[in-house]
């Protein structure tokens, strides 16, 4: 209740999020500031201040957990089972009041999902237990009840943590959901009560009047339930596009999401301070846009009372059409920036504006038209969350209009599977984000801890993931190394790949010779060999009986042109100079000039050096048995250490019968 009030009452200063008053507005229109101009100006000074906030140093830089909507931020507190920061929950409720105060186009029931779960958690941990399952247990808990209270609805509380959040329950933790939940409703039901008899509430309403239901004739429901289809189709899209836009902006202004380091110019001209100040600006002009053209708010703030009021102005299609592509497009960058708000409320309006749309365009009454906003709202709520059994409930608990439950549970489906039939689609924006996060993925993707089986996988997770590099064999430190040289081949060299593949055929026809691609940073090879503990000297053996000699991958060259082992560390492992790029085609001559400068045959008569070849070959034909695209002419262009490096990989994928390792050569 505490994030919904201060939202309500800040808006009371700019006269949103269903406040009346003006205060702030009304003077800076005595200073001849119109509307326009003055939410232009708001919406990037409160976006820097809640940056300014974020990025503090205080208490370790917790309040960086309260970035975003909040889901994520509550799916990793539940599936981790740790202790939270107490100083989230008014965090939260100051961001929050903050940002949407200011004119910001998110909600606030993310941000209260996220404090109620991190409340809960850290009343349990204060209370002294400290077992993982039951402070995972009083997050879910924490999170029904901040979703029935947030909403006022009390069985969507309940199956929304079932849907999103844990997706299996006991039924003894159904019964303490459902009972949190209905507590949750009777205490924001009292306090909303006392607190009103001293301050005025504002109570913005999210859908049209009930009255209008009783008044919705047969041939009103048979026109609803044929637009239901359209309205489907297109919240479906509408949420697929929500989720790959929110996606590329969230990547664009922070690729250190997608483990990408931002160059200097963006660090420069594009700091993470200015984030959420930019967006701002392009958030309060297209504002301006719609309500200079449509005469009235679409877009700023939170927007929960705008459905019932287009419905009672009568705007016209074309207006709705352009509140709702304003309201959409702010929607995506605010909740890619990573605007403290929710996007449960803005997904409601945006639905009941494209809804009436569809039916403006048609041209049917106001009762179909209040219908199809209602249909609208629950079909965009579940292609944007992809959480479509949550919508129906939640659209039958606000309107109790049993004569649409129907229309709802289509338009609900048809867009669940518009959005997950479209590319890259199948993961809401939330799920996404997540696939990037650290704990979740040390957590395998888990998202309740329930039984003792679960606690003890999260302790080890989360004890062992410091020393997962220490706990691995040497088998696994190779197989680490290589794929990580691997995958930055792949990265620098991508256009050369593309050109390489459509060059296979034509190889494979002509025995050419693939050129190897081996180039990478010190500093990339580097990170990916730091967990090693020593160089990796051994004597391996396959099934058939092939040898390879004990050395050390990287080390010096003695006097006799032998390779000897080196003991300097995690970077005696593998030589960076070792991983040359020879060139693409070689001749026999420039092959012959090359091997007669090396100092491996220095000192050596032609029988040794043709004793040597021998040997190379049969190593050769070993490791073609286990790595087929490697063939005799590129096995020739590398030198000792990289022979030796992809020999010693051929025979540890032989004795673990494993699949054949793809280098750079197949690729």
């Amino acid at each position: 209740m505490g994030s919904s009030l201060s939202v309500g009452l800040g808006g009371c200063f700019a006269g949103v999020n269903g406040c009346d008053d003006h205060l702030l507005l009304d003077l800076a229109k005595s200073a001849g500031i119109g509307p326009s101009l003055f939410f232009t100006i708001l919406c990037p000074v409160t976006g820097l201040c809640c940056s300014l906030i974020l990025l503090a140093p205080f208490q370790g830089g917790v309040a960086k957990q309260c970035k975003g909507g909040g889901s994520a931020a509550t799916k990793i507190v539940i599936s981790s089972g740790t202790n939270v920061n107490g100083w989230i929950v008014p965090l939260r409720i100051l961001l929050t009041a903050l940002y949407m105060s200011g004119g910001n186009p998110l909600g606030t029931e993310g941000p209260i999902i996220h404090l109620s779960a991190s409340l809960g958690v850290w009343l349990v941990s204060k209370s002294g237990k400290k077992r993982r399952k039951f402070l995972s247990t009083f997050g879910v808990i924490g999170a029904a009840a901040g979703m029935s209270a947030g909403f006022n609805v009390l069985v969507t509380g309940f199956v929304y943590v079932i849907e999103e959040l844990t997706r299996s329950l006991s039924r003894k933790l159904a019964i303490i959901l459902a009972f949190a939940a209905g507590v949750a409703v009777l205490v924001t039901d009292i306090l909303e009560r006392s607190v009103e008899y001293w301050i005025p509430i504002p109570h913005p309403k999210l859908v049209p009047s009930h009255e209008i239901w009783a008044k919705l004739t047969d041939a009103d429901i048979n026109l609803s339930l044929l637009l239901c289809v359209p309205i489907g189709v297109l919240s479906g899209f509408a949420g697929w596009v929500f989720t790959q836009c929110a996606w590329a902006v969230l990547t664009f202004l922070n690729p250190g999401v997608i483990k990408h380091a931002p160059s200097r110019i963006r660090r420069i001209f594009l700091p993470e301070v200015s984030h959420l100040a930019i967006v701002g600006i392009v958030c309060g002009l297209l504002g301006t846009i719609s309500y200079e053209v449509t005469g009235m708010n679409g877009v700023w703030g939170t927007t929960a009372d705008a459905v019932p009021e287009a419905l009672t102005k009568g705007i016209p299609w074309e207006h709705m059409l352009l509140l709702f592509l304003t309201k959409f497009a702010a929607f995506i960058l605010a909740t890619g920036a990573g605007g403290p708000g929710g996007a449960l409320v803005p997904s409601l309006v945006t639905g009941g504006f494209l809804g009436l749309t569809v039916s403006r365009f048609v041209g049917a009454n106001e009762n179909v038209c209040s219908a199809c906003a209602v249909i609208g709202m629950g079909s965009m709520f579940a292609s944007v969350m992809q959480l479509p059994l949550s919508g129906v409930i939640l659209m039958f608990e606000f309107t109790r209009a049993n004569k649409l439950l129907l229309h709802i549970v289509i338009a609900n489906f048809i867009a669940s599977n518009v959005v997950c039939r479209l590319p890259h689609g199948s993961h809401s924006f939330v799920h996404r984000t997540l696939a990037h996060n650290d704990t979740w993925m040390k957590l395998h993707e888990r998202d309740f801890i329930e039984t003792d089986e679960q606690e003890h996988e999260a302790d080890v997770e989360m004890f062992n993931c410091s020393l997962r590099n220490w706990l691995m064999n040497d088998s696994e430190r190779l197989r680490s190394s290589f794929d990580g040289w691997r995958d930055v081949v792949a990265k620098r060299h991508k256009r050369w790949l593309k050109r390489l593949q459509g060059r296979a055929g034509d190889a494979k026809s002509s025995d050419a010779m693939v050129e190897p691609s081996a180039h990478m940073s010190k500093e990339s090879f580097e990170s990916n060999a730091s967990s090693m503990s020593g160089p990796i000297e051994r004597k391996m053996s396959n099934g058939s009986g092939f040898d390879i000699p004990k050395r050390s991958m990287s080390g010096t060259s003695s006097k006799d042109g032998s390779k000897e082992a080196s003991d300097e560390g995690p970077r005696a492992m593998i030589s960076l100079d070792s991983f040359e790029r020879p060139g693409a085609m070689m001749s026999r001559e420039s092959f012959a000039s090359k091997n007669s400068n090396d100092s491996s045959f220095a000192g050596q008569d032609l029988e040794a050096v043709r004793q040597q070849r021998r040997e190379n070959r049969e190593m050769w034909e070993k490791v073609s048995s286990v790595l087929p695209a490697l063939n005799f002419r590129v096995w020739k262009s590398l030198n000792r250490a990289q022979r030796t490096a992809i020999a010693e990989l051929a025979s540890l994928k032989t004795n673990r019968s494993d699949a054949p390792i793809e280098t750079s050569a197949s690729i």
